[in-house]
């Protein structure tokens, strides 16, 4: 069975799925908790804050120690239009609410909103990243990387824009002042920089072109459900490299369509080649769609799954489940030592908080949700399948502290219980044990454009201090 995306799509998104159906509040469908929730005084338009529960008074929002040690803190949303723009939110470190302070231009170019991926217009996690004092973000139409410094919680200064030499650069991955960009388009690459205490990046070694086996199909436009997904460095500073379904969306099928976990050896200068390469093929399950990834206390890979198992046979009339399986990596490859199905489908985005030892998934429906998962105690078990609920969550990030968790909904597809058309972050305190909850304390719409159905195309999210 050939898949195309936009059948895929078409199903998946538009499904309400399983998730929980909390009550709305009356601002554009944004989800709430309480039904007695209601805006606090001198809240800006756009923004519906939750109560806490069990009364605690929210901190000083100058708090040092919730803002790493430098005084603010802030999160940033991305436009993704052709005129690509960051939106930028100072957060209250105490309660970790946002206010919208501004939009400022990245000088490049998004892609905008593909009427074929409805919500999802990169396909990667970390469109953008926070690297010490500086914010990197992509301009997926324009092949070009954005590099600000980071002045106070309401200001950025744009510095320059980078050649990533491809085309659709998608993720960004920063560890001791190297970064690299993976670009989606043709048979995907990756470039390599250093960044400097000022923000400004310099090219190191040349343009790394992926492995897949061969040529990629179709490559104008990629088919977003098999491009590469994440470029992300592991515990041991080395590159890994996603790719949802080796040899491009043609390969796409029950039978055939097999992913790839792809380890790049770093060198003492901070470049790499194609010769380091380590290739390990997700086998046994067909299109199951590997999406996002990161590590939890031992060093293990967590890689979220879109499909638990592989594609089903009879997609899309069953759209199957997600899971969160985790990976051992022994000199560049990798072992699957566990599985944790999440009782959600279209599972693609994953975070990991090592304050309770839980990873956060998004699953992306229409009536979509966040699941939990435990790994305290080196045991991988299910907390909550629809630990939060939401309009077609993608990316989602931590707080340096542990505190918070952010989410962006794209508001793209028709939800039942969220309506639709609106894009916001959702803003959620943390539980801080193993038990993974997830608390609802702010939905912002501010900054972001309304839009209709099939979204505007957002995408991205960041926040200042970033996580080590």
């Amino acid at each position: 069975m050939k898949l195309s995306f936009a059948s895929f799509l078409a199903a998946a998104l538009l499904s309400n799925g399983d998730a929980a159906k909390p009550k709305l509040s009356p601002l554009r469908g944004q989800a709430v908790t309480k039904s007695d929730a209601k805006p606090r005084a001198h809240t800006p338009k756009g923004t519906v804050m939750m109560p806490k529960k069990g009364g605690k008074s929210p901190k000083s929002p100058d708090r040092i120690d919730g803002a790493g040690g430098l005084g603010f803190s802030a999160v940033y949303g991305m436009t993704n239009q052709p005129t690509n723009e960051i939106l930028v939110y100072s957060r209250n470190a105490g309660d970790g609410t946002l206010t919208f302070e501004g939009a400022v231009p990245t000088g490049g170019s998004g892609i905008g909103q593909d009427a074929t991926a409805p919500g999802d217009p990169l396909g990667a996690q970390d469109a953008m990243v926070v690297a010490g004092k500086c914010l990197l973000a992509v301009n997926a139409g324009s092949g070009t990387v954005s590099s600000f410094g980071i002045d106070s919680a309401s200001v950025i200064r744009h510095v320059a824009n980078y050649s990533t030499g491809g085309t659709i650069p998608v993720s960004i991955a920063e560890k001791d002042g190297i970064v690299y960009v993976l670009n989606a388009g043709g048979n995907g690459s990756m470039q390599g920089y250093t960044l400097s205490d000022v923000c400004d990046m310099s090219p190191i070694g040349g343009l790394i072109k992926l492995d897949q086996g061969g040529p990629v199909s179709p490559t104008e436009p990629p088919n977003g459900l098999a491009t590469p997904a994440e470029v992300g460095f592991t515990p041991d500073g080395d590159l890994l490299v996603v790719i949802k379904v080796d040899g491009g969306g043609d390969n796409i099928s029950s039978t055939s369509g097999v992913a790839s976990l792809n380890h790049y050896k770093i060198r003492g200068d901070g470049t790499t080649s194609a010769a380091t390469l380590t290739k390990t093929m997700v086998a046994g399950r067909p299109s199951s769609l590997p999406f996002a990834f990161d590590f939890d206390q031992a060093g293990n890979l967590l890689l979220a799954e879109v499909f638990d198992g592989g594609l089903p046979a009879d997609f899309p009339t069953n759209l199957g489940l997600g899971a969160v399986t985790v990976w051992e990596e022994t000199n560049g490859s990798y072992a699957q030592v566990a599985t944790v199905n999440v009782g959600q489908p279209l599972t693609c985005w994953v975070r990991y908080n090592p304050d309770n030892q839980c990873a956060y998934t998004s699953n992306a429906g229409g009536d979509g949700s966040v699941s939990s998962v435990s790994t305290a105690g080196g045991s991988y078990a299910l907390v909550e399948s629809a630990a939060a609920g939401l309009n077609g969550p993608i990316d989602l990030m931590w707080s340096q502290d542990g505190q918070n968790l952010y989410v962006l909904s794209p508001g793209a597809v028709p939800s039942e219980s969220f309506g639709s058309g609106q894009p916001l972050i959702y803003v959620y305190e943390a539980g801080r044990d193993s038990a993974c909850g997830l608390t609802l304390v702010q939905a912002i719409s501010s900054g972001y454009a309304p839009s209709f159905i099939q979204g505007n195309g957002v995408a991205g999210i960041a926040v200042y201090p970033g996580n080590p």
